[in-house]
């Protein structure tokens, strides 16, 4: 994800350490949005609109 934004912004992203009020990880999933909702993503990431 990270070498896709860098693509695309302007001007170039430079990644530095994480702040200390960083989450250092989530459990995010789009697996409950999924069964409870039916949905589904329309757009793989790497393939998105401007890639």
């Amino acid at each position: 994800m990270l070498a896709a934004v860098r693509k695309a912004a302007t001007p170039q992203v430079e990644h530095r350490a994480p702040h200390p009020a960083d989450v250092p990880e989530t459990l995010a999933s789009i697996t409950a949005a999924g069964a409870q909702l039916g949905w589904q993503p329309r757009i793989f990431f790497p393939d998105g609109p401007d890639s």
